[in-house]
């Protein structure tokens, strides 16, 4: 869970043997052993948005979505699908008051996240939350 926001922030981490390195390169190295130092929280007014869907308030996730928005960029994660958390911030939505660009927006971003089943829900039922979870955070981040 944490993992997610702190990607949507765009954080740097310091690991003991890995040194400084931008949080997506963390997500998509291959390190399986290291001590974690230091997080770096970049203070540069990005707003974020981070909501989960769970069994109950203290069970693991079965989707996690943060969203944040810097100088009119989104960059969205998903974490929980069960895969290791997925950044896209390759798809632009230009007005989120408009309800067609909004859901065509979300499709969009949807469908470049793989999602599978495990004991805590389908892949498909994933999908679904995750448009849920995604529109809930565009309305917030832009009340």
């Amino acid at each position: 869970d944490v993992l997610t926001i702190l990607a949507a922030l765009d954080c740097e981490i310091e690991l003991f043997n890995g040194g400084v390195l931008p949080i997506k390169q963390f997500i998509d190295s291959k390190i399986l052993k290291d001590i974690l130092v230091h997080v770096i929280i970049k203070k540069d007014n990005r707003k974020v948005v981070y909501k989960t869907q769970r069994l109950t308030e203290t069970d693991f996730g079965i989707v996690n979505c943060a969203l944040s928005l810097k100088d009119g960029n989104y960059t969205i994660v998903f974490s929980a699908t069960p895969y290791k958390a997925k950044i896209v911030d390759d798809v632009i939505l230009t007005n989120p008051n408009d309800v067609e660009e909004v859901e065509k927006f979300v499709n969009e971003v949807v469908s470049k996240v793989t999602f599978d089943s495990n004991m805590r829900g389908s892949a498909e039922y994933r999908k679904a939350i995750a448009k849920v979870l995604l529109k809930r955070a565009i309305a917030e981040i832009n009340e």
